[in-house]
């Protein structure tokens, strides 16, 4: 555009130039020239227009440059957040095995406690019935025998306590576990226990056992 402009002032000066050698008009001398101020006065609008426009242009790619830097940065972290939350759905299904897992153990673990709770009833129960009884002989004993002048009768003798059944058990000289039969898990030299001795000692019923 700049190179056209040039090339119409360059002519219309040639022109001026020629009329004035060849004895041009004035009035066609006076419409040249204003012509041609008026391409200068263009010419020099549109030279305004072009650095504008050229400054406008390098200020949009320096705004497209920053642009691109930002998407950049964005694609990056893009990838950060991507590549985080795979190992976090990772980490949430290992968390949900754990815990399938643990509900299993929990499960398994509430069976053997109250498959034990129903063991021991019969125990308790007699253990509870072995304490009142004693707790009856231990009055009886306190309480005094009024004395009376009837004819001494042939004492009876008293009546033997009966004995509690306790269940014995043997357990390992290594091992968890405590079992019914002395032969089973092929043990060696086991040692024979009362069962609430063996679960204070903190054994566990063998499974083929019990």
């Amino acid at each position: 555009m700049k190179k056209k402009l040039a090339a119409l002032f360059l002519c219309f000066l040639m022109l001026l130039l020629a009329g004035c050698g060849s004895g041009i008009k004035q009035e066609d001398y006076d419409a040249l020239k204003a012509t041609s101020d008026s391409l200068q006065s263009e010419k020099e609008m549109l030279e305004s227009e072009i650095t504008a426009l050229q400054s406008e242009h390098g200020d949009l790619l320096n705004e497209n440059t920053t642009l691109q830097s930002e998407n950049t940065g964005l694609q990056s972290e893009n990838a950060t957040l991507q590549s985080e939350n795979t190992d976090l759905q990772s980490e949430k299904k290992q968390l949900s095995a754990d815990l399938q897992t643990k509900s299993s153990e929990l499960v398994s673990v509430k069976d053997k406690y109250a498959s034990y709770k129903k063991k021991m009833k019969p125990y308790e129960k007699a253990a509870k019935s072995e304490a009142n009884q004693n707790d009856e002989k231990a009055t009886a004993k306190s309480t005094p025998e009024p004395e009376t002048s009837a004819p001494e009768t042939e004492t009876q003798p008293e009546a033997e306590p009966q004995m509690e059944y306790v269940e014995q058990v043997w357990i390992p000289n290594s091992g968890s576990k405590y079992h019914r039969d002395s032969s089973c898990s092929n043990m060696k030299s086991p040692t024979q226990v009362s069962i609430s001795e063996a679960e204070r000692m903190g054994y566990t019923p063998c499974k083929r056992c019990y």
